[in-house]
C-alpha cells in the first residue's frame, strides 16, 4: 500500500508547507499532497482554505490577496507560506507532489496543467471535475491523475477513468456502501486511493484502520500522520 501526506507531515510540521512536505518525503512517503491556491496577482500557493480565518481570524479571501499581502498576514501569527515555484525536485527524492487543484474560483486551464507538467517535481493532478481530468490528460498519463471525488458512486468513478484518471479517491467513511473492489470491478487497471476519516482519528489514521484499508484492497491512502504509516509500511515488509 503506498502512503501519501495529507498536506504533507501535517501532523508534525505547518500543514501545506514546505517543511512539511520535505519531511514527508524523507520519512518515505509515496507522495506528498498539498493544495494549490491563486493569489490576486497570479502566483500559485500552497493554501487549503477559501480565506486566512482559520489562522489570523479575518475572513480575507484568497483571491483578493497579492502572495505577498497572504505572507505578511499568515507570518503575523506565526504562520508560513510557500508558494508552488520554490518546491524543487531534489527536495523530494522519488517522492511525487499530490496537487490538490480543486477550486472554486479560478479556471484550471491549458496553461495551468502545462505549468504542472513543466514543474521540477514529479506531480500527481488531483482532479475535482471530469473536464479537468480531461484536461490533465493532455499533459500527465492516468497514473498521475487523481480523481478526488465527490460523489460516492462507481458510475462516477467510471466517468473519472474514462477521462483520463488513473487513481481513484475514496473516503475511509464512505466503505461501507463502496469499496475499492466495486471500483476495480468496473474500472479495470485503475488504483483506488482512501482519504483517512475515521470517528476516533480524524484524518491522522491509525494501524488500525491501516490494516482494516489494506484487507479491503486499498492501493494507497492518505492521511496526517505520515511517520506513523510509513512505520507500519516497514513493519509490513519485514513480516
Amino acid at each position: 500500500m503506498k502512503y501519501i501526506a495529507h498536506r504533507g507531515a501535517s501532523v508534525e510540521r505547518q500543514e501545506n508547507t514546505l517543511d512539511a512536505l520535505i519531511l514527508a518525503a524523507s520519512l518515505g512517503a509515496y507522495a506528498c499532497e498539498c493544495d494549490i491556491r491563486k493569489t490576486a496577482d497570479g502566483v500559485f500557493v500552497l493554501f487549503h482554505d477559501q480565506t486566512l480565518e482559520r489562522f489570523t481570524g479575518t475572513p480575507d479571501l484568497v483571491e483578493k490577496l497579492t502572495a505577498r499581502q497572504m505572507r505578511e498576514n499568515l507570518e503575523a501569527v506565526g504562520r508560513k507560506l510557500t508558494l508552488f515555484s520554490e518546491l524543487k525536485r531534489e527536495d523530494f527524492g522519488d517522492s511525487f507532489v499530490l496537487c490538490d487543484i480543486g477550486n472554486d474560483y479560478w479556471e484550471c486551464n491549458d496553461r495551468f496543467f502545462q505549468m504542472l507538467a513543466e514543474a521540477s517535481v514529479r506531480v500527481i493532478c488531483g482532479v475535482h471535475a471530469v473536464e479537468e481530468a480531461r484536461l490533465a490528460s493532455k499533459y500527465f498519463p492516468s497514473e498521475q491523475i487523481l480523481a478526488f471525488m465527490q460523489g460516492d458512486t462507481v458510475a462516477l468513478a467510471v466517468e473519472f477513468q474514462k477521462a483520463g484518471a488513473g487513481i481513484i479517491r475514496l473516503w475511509e467513511n464512505w466503505l461501507d456502501h463502496i469499496t475499492p473492489a466495486d471500483v476495480k470491478k468496473e474500472c479495470e487497471g485503475v488504483e483506488v486511493w482512501i482519504m483517512s476519516n475515521h470517528p476516533k482519528t480524524g484524518l491522522n489514521g491509525s494501524e488500525e484502520a491501516l490494516i482494516r484499508l489494506q484487507s479491503l484492497g486499498a492501493d494507497g491512502v492518505l492521511l496526517n500522520d505520515i511517520r506513523m504509516a510509513c512505520e507500519f509500511g516497514k513493519k509490513e515488509e519485514n513480516r
